[in-house]
């Protein structure tokens, strides 16, 4: 019973954090695809987290810091697969992250608009954080997929991801 509870628990968490990181990434393409910036200023951000913390007192993760991210995170993938980036040929067959790479050659190849680029499901394995990290110190989409891949198949914690970042495990093994 003990058992069963904790693995419950665990699917619970998942889930949690899969639906949250799925608003997230909405709600950047949001921000993108309207330009509010553009519209609104930057002013935009401060006012959106007065308001999200306003309508949901008890909830987190609506800082100002935290909706830029939202931003950053949605058009780090967007931006370069506008400028045709390769990412597909990181990603093996069979691989739990196979699917990430189909994605992105789909969008490569115009059978999906960029503009509606749907998360990753991949990246329902990565706490949020882990996406701040890699989307503040990657260049490439290859280069982040290899450290999302690597957290989810090493279960990697936060500092463990920046340290191998840091000594770029991804330049001596990824790019092999």
């Amino acid at each position: 019973i003990k058992q069963r509870l904790a693995q419950s628990q665990v699917k619970a968490s998942v889930k949690v954090n899969t639906v949250m990181l799925e608003f997230y990434w909405s709600l950047g393409r949001d921000i993108v695809q309207m330009k509010v910036e553009s519209k609104w200023g930057s002013g935009l951000f401060n006012q959106l987290s007065l308001d999200m913390k306003a309508m949901f007192p008890n909830e987190t993760g609506f800082s100002t810091t935290n909706l830029k991210y939202m931003k950053r995170w949605y058009s780090f993938y967007y931006e370069r697969i506008i400028k045709g980036q390769q990412a597909a040929d990181f990603f093996k067959e069979g691989e739990k992250t196979h699917q990430v790479g189909d994605q992105m050659m789909m969008i490569e190849k115009g059978q999906q608009a960029a503009d509606s680029l749907e998360m990753p499901q991949s990246f329902a394995l990565v706490p949020w954080f882990h996406h701040v990290v890699v989307i503040s110190k990657c260049k490439t989409i290859d280069e982040a997929f290899y450290y999302i891949n690597k957290s989810v198949e090493e279960g990697w914690s936060r500092s463990w991801l920046e340290s191998q970042i840091k000594n770029n495990l991804y330049k001596s093994q990824g790019a092999a």
